[in-house]
């Protein structure tokens, strides 16, 4: 059976997710531990992404792209899921929201990289700076 969008196939409705049980052999430990998979406070989305590839590798069961997406919607911070609501995450088709997960961490390193070499100290103010700054002492 074929359908147009993530949410279509997740089966969501106003109410919100429903999930139907597979028929797949996973222990109650893994599958906890990926569905209780939350985005830090802070966290920016390319390392929640990337410590969630980290785990993806390390399971030794199969996942389809709809579970991760739908994992990644559960566990995201408040900050984040707006910019997926907004972007409409769940009316899209599976491939065409993976796509758009993959840009989204690579443009949140981006702009974390190009904060980090932008970066420039503020000037230590005489008789207000620590004793250990180094620029002033």
């Amino acid at each position: 059976m074929a359908f147009s969008n993530v949410g279509a196939y997740l089966g969501i409705s106003r109410l919100g997710f429903y999930f139907e049980k597979k028929e797949k052999k996973i222990s109650k430990k893994e599958e906890m531990s990926f569905s209780h998979f939350p985005q830090y406070e802070h966290e920016l989305f390319w390392s929640y992404y990337d410590r969630l590839h980290a785990l993806l590798a390390h399971c030794d069961f199969h996942l389809e792209k709809w579970e991760i997406l739908n994992a990644v919607y559960e566990g995201v911070n408040c900050e984040t899921r707006t910019l997926l609501e907004y972007w409409n995450f769940c009316a899209k088709n599976v491939d065409k929201t993976w796509d758009f997960l993959n840009w989204l961490a690579q443009d949140t390193y981006e702009y974390e990289i190009s904060c980090a070499d932008s970066y420039i100290p503020p000037p230590c103010i005489p008789g207000y700076a620590p004793p250990m700054c180094k620029i002033c002492h």
